[in-house]
Formats: C-alpha cells, structure tokens, sequence
C-alpha cells in the first residue's frame, strides 16, 4: 500500500480542495468533506490510472496496490473541521499562550506559524491521539 501524501484547502465556500504530492504530476479533487474528498481524490486516481494503463506510462503502477492517504491540513481548517476541540484547553497542553494559539486557528487573524512550532502542535496532537486510542470503554 502506498501513502499518498494530499495538500488540503478549505476555499471561503467551505469547498475542500485536495492536491496530491510526490507522485508524477498533479491529481486534483475537491468536495464539501474530508471524506467526500477522500473518495473523489480515490476515483480521481483510480481514472488516472486506467488513462495511465491505456497509454502504457508505468509512473502510476506504484498506485495499484492500494493507496493510503495522509493530509497536509493547515490548523484552521482542522480546528474549523473538529470545532469541538477545545483549543485553549489544547494550547495549554502544548504549552503555548492560549490566545497565541487562537491566533494561529483563527480565520480572522492569521498569525505565521513557523514550521518548527507546526511540528510541535502536529507531535502534540499525534501524542493525544495515541492516548485516545488506548482507552478502553
């Protein structure tokens, strides 16, 4: 199985746009959802593909096998996607200033982030997640 690696936008309509990454050329879809996404980037492939076979170009045999998706999502739109998340509750966790993270997932005041601090909130969630994914209910 390949991972995929998917550039996600969320355009001021609310339209989530995708964009993969690594692989020959670009391959686009967009939906209303991260899930609808999932599926039209898969069927986006899938086509590309069967082109790809039609016209022997062997760059898309590494897809064949099945494609596993990892999405590159900026914290706006994932905290706007999972609004349920508790974002001071969140920062206090990471250790960052509460409003300076608001800042950071805010649609009205877009703070830069750096890429080191990107990668500290990412760990930190990752961490959460593996935690959640202990418990047993």
């Amino acid at each position: 199985m390949k991972k995929l690696r998917v550039r996600v936008e969320k355009s001021d309509d609310g339209v989530f746009w995708g964009n993969t990454v690594g692989i020959p050329g670009v391959i686009v879809a967009d939906a209303n959802s991260l899930t609808q996404l999932k599926e039209n980037l898969t069927t986006a492939i899938e086509q590309t593909i069967q082109v790809a076979e039609q016209e022997n170009i062997q760059a898309y045999n590494q897809l064949k096998n099945g494609i596993e998706f990892e999405f590159d999502i900026d914290l706006m739109t994932l905290f706007d996607k999972y609004e349920f998340l508790n974002k001071s509750a969140i920062a206090k966790r990471l250790n960052i200033n509460p409003s300076l993270f608001r800042s950071y997932t805010s649609k009205n005041r877009r703070v830069y982030i750096s890429e080191k601090r990107a990668k500290e909130i990412e760990k930190g969630l990752h961490e959460l997640g593996e935690e959640l994914l202990a418990i047993r209910l």
